[in-house]
């Protein structure tokens, strides 16, 4: 196949890059509604889906760089090794909360949550 398009032919980027965003309260609405669609014809969202991850609680001034080299490392182990890995990774962690007796979060709590807070149609 030729690099060169052929009119008509459509083209799509269906790749996507992850960011983890860390947004002030007082600005979550305008951060939300600055990811909707621009008035074009045939726009795009700027963000596929918005997913809440809540309040990072670690006072440390480090703790969401942490959090960022976690999720990063849990994403390239699973493109290396697949999807065991990351089953293995809630595994342990769910088996943690339970022997310190400590109910498991559910993200689609959370992700409700923020459904009825803001009915933006990022659901």
């Amino acid at each position: 196949m030729s690099d060169e398009k052929v009119r008509g032919e459509q083209w799509h980027n269906r790749t996507s890059e992850y960011y983890l965003v860390s947004v002030k309260q007082r600005l979550e609405v305008e951060f939300r509604n600055s990811l909707k669609k621009e008035k074009k014809r045939h726009a795009e969202p700027k963000a596929q889906r918005i997913i809440p991850f809540g309040i990072h609680r670690d006072g440390r001034a480090d703790g969401s760089w942490e959090l960022a080299e976690l999720l990063y490392l849990v994403k390239c182990s699973t493109e290396s090794f697949g999807s065991m890995f990351r089953d293995e990774l809630i595994k342990k962690i769910k088996d943690k909360y339970k022997e310190q007796e400590i109910q498991t979060p559910d993200i689609d709590d959370l992700i409700d949550e923020k459904e009825n807070k803001f009915n933006d149609g990022w659901w």
